[in-house]
């Protein structure tokens, strides 16, 4: 009797960093992921409507906030408000930047970021929070492993719902 064992997850990685690509795709090949990857926010874009076309969509997105064509942020938000391919509006993405600060982190959440991972990271941090994404079906999860700093009130916050990243 022949067991049939769960395909591996596949997860897309969009960065413009060579070495950033490499070292994302070495370390989530070896902990046993499918890992395919883009240069920049178009060809992504172009992959995930030809993966969705043909019912292959990634399980996850790790998307890089700055990337040249089309910025992570921009690339997110079109892919929650799209409505040609329904199964990419729910989409787990996981948004890496150099950028740390809470400001960063809410336009990230915004835009459709389900967690946020700023740079340099270590590759147990990315694969906690890979798991997590993977693992979890409802709502966004904690955007990294340390909190962010306190902000000050913004008058304009009080129309927003608080985001569930915040301690």
């Amino acid at each position: 009797m022949h067991s049939t064992c769960p395909a591996a997850p596949t997860i897309l990685i969009v960065d413009d960093s060579p070495v950033c690509r490499t070292v994302l795709r070495i370390a989530l090949s070896r902990a046993g992921y499918h890992v395919q990857t883009c240069c920049d926010g178009l060809s992504a874009l172009s992959t995930l409507a030809h993966l969705a076309s043909k019912a292959a969509a990634p399980d996850l997105l790790i998307l890089d906030w700055l990337l040249p064509h089309l910025s992570g942020l921009q690339l997110a938000s079109l892919l929650r408000h799209q409505t040609r391919f329904p199964q990419l509006n729910h989409l787990p993405i996981l948004m890496l930047s150099c950028r740390h600060g809470a400001l960063d982190r809410l336009k990230a959440r915004l835009a459709g970021a389900s967690a946020f991972l700023p740079k340099p990271f270590t590759i147990a941090d990315l694969l906690a929070i890979v798991r997590a994404l993977l693992s979890s079906s409802s709502g966004p999860l904690l955007t990294s492993l340390s909190p962010p700093p306190a902000l000050p009130p913004v008058p304009t916050a009080q129309s927003l719902p608080p985001p569930s990243f915040f301690p």
